[in-house]
């Protein structure tokens, strides 16, 4: 075959696939030879070394010259795409990049059979100032993407066994490597299969031979789209914690159905709430306490007795109101409300009992703690805009209260009521009537364990 009198059409009687297998077979070590005649003549200017550079040239513009031929006469009608003439190497080596910041460059992960084209791109990434891995098969290279995660993946589209199209697919459809840019790098009688790749989720394509300055631009771009990715999912993270922290200081002082309302948009809560349990628990001896000992004891010493409350209030089921001082306010039978919340409730009172026996003990305070109890209708709903308050109104509230005041330190007081829906479960006993403001005189209970 002459280049001045290049044949116009295929051999005879190879059919396309035999073309396509003797093309890719004559241009794979045409490649490497003006791959690395290029990267020789850069480093001959370098070092000075100008007067071997001609034949350095010599070498690959034949190189080229001949990947031009097989080009244009082993595929019908297909022209080069880039014409090599003798001046190539000389631009090349004009346009050769500088090495990218250090702040700029990246890990850069190489997929392909032919390790001459690997090794030609570890030192193109390597005069750019990336580091590089290299995988001779789709195995190795997603073993490398899952324990490396690399910033861009350059993948060969014509391997042996997993070709690039399973690798691109493997590698989106795992969650731990999908967002990883991937480059295809292919012959330019590939473009189809590329095309293929790029709708899979590939981000571009590097034509062989390797241009320099392309492949600088194209690693250079996806490197800055995932670091704007990464940075967006950094956000995204920081939102979701922040969001988890609002929510849990909102689940703290709201219901959590309230919370869920509230959070749905509904900007006006008030419920009327046909039958709930309300407990008052109040610590005796406490404001005597917190005028003798020091601010830090104090709180410490409160906050180890509620945060102890909190975690009851949880066990079983039921809702913090406030505390209000050293005063703790329960309800139970929030929506969705069920038959059996008052019974847990007096057992959740019994339990403050013991509870604060164990910690009078760890803390060394003297507190001891009176729990009233009482049920029936409330109104229940959220108040303020800038600071939420969810609370209770009603007779039953007031009952409640009026329980713990007049009961007995150490022990549970319940209403009529209450002992009138729990005798057969809780063992009572009677204590006899006080007066309740705006109710007259009530009958009063001390439950003295359960059934």
């Amino acid at each position: 075959m002459s280049e001045h009198n290049p044949p116009t059409t295929p051999q005879a009687g190879l059919a396309p696939e035999a073309l396509a297998h003797v093309r890719h077979e004559l241009r794979t070590p045409l490649n490497a030879i003006i791959g690395y005649s290029e990267m020789l003549f850069e480093e001959l200017e370098d070092r000075g070394l100008t007067d071997l550079q001609a034949d350095v040239e010599k070498i690959r513009t034949s190189g080229s010259r001949l990947l031009a031929m097989i080009d244009t006469h082993l595929r019908p009608g297909h022209s080069p795409a880039e014409a090599h003439d003798g001046s190539r190497a000389k631009q090349v080596a004009e346009e050769v990049p500088e090495v990218m910041p250090a702040d700029e460059a990246g890990t850069v992960l190489a997929i392909d059979d032919i390790p001459e084209n690997l090794d030609l791109l570890a030192r193109y990434l390597g005069r750019l100032g990336h580091r590089s891995l290299v995988a001779q098969d789709g195995p190795e290279g997603l073993r490398l993407a899952l324990e490396q995660s690399p910033d861009v993946v350059l993948l060969d589209v014509m391997m042996p066994g997993m070709d690039g199209h399973e690798v691109l697919a493997r590698l989106k459809s795992d969650p731990r490597t999908r967002d990883i840019p991937v480059l295809m790098v292919s012959a330019l009688d590939q473009l189809d299969a590329v095309v293929r790749c790029i709708e899979a989720g590939a981000e571009d394509y590097l034509p062989k031979p390797f241009n320099p300055v392309l492949l600088r631009a194209r690693i250079g771009a996806c490197l800055e789209k995932k670091r704007l990715r990464d940075q967006e999912l950094r956000h995204l993270e920081q939102i979701r914690v922040e969001q988890a922290k609002s929510e849990a200081l909102l689940l703290n002082i709201l219901p959590e159905s309230i919370a869920g309302r509230l959070k749905a948009g509904e900007s006006t809560i008030a419920d009327k709430v046909g039958s709930v349990s309300v407990l008052f628990a109040d610590l005796v001896g406490f404001t005597e306490y917190a005028g003798t000992h020091q601010a830090d004891a104090v709180v410490g010493s409160l906050n180890r007795i509620f945060t102890t409350f909190d975690d009851l209030v949880a066990e079983y089921g039921l809702e913090k109101v406030k505390t209000i001082g050293d005063s703790y306010m329960v309800v139970g039978g929030l929506p969705p409300a069920e038959d059996a919340q008052l019974e847990r409730m007096v057992s959740f009172g019994l339990r403050l009992q013991s509870e604060l026996e164990v910690l009078r003990a760890e803390l060394g305070v003297p507190f001891r703690l009176r729990v009233g109890i009482h049920c029936g209708p409330v109104v229940a709903g959220v108040i303020g805009k800038r600071k939420f308050a969810y609370d209770l109104w009603g007779d039953t509230v007031n009952v409640a209260q009026r329980m713990e005041a007049t009961g007995i330190a150490g022990r549970v007081q319940v209403s009529e009521a209450v002992r009138a829906s729990l005798a057969p479960r809780f063992a009572f006993l009677p204590r006899g009537e006080i007066e309740v403001k705006g109710k007259g005189l009530m009958n009063v209970w001390l439950v003295e364990s359960e059934a």
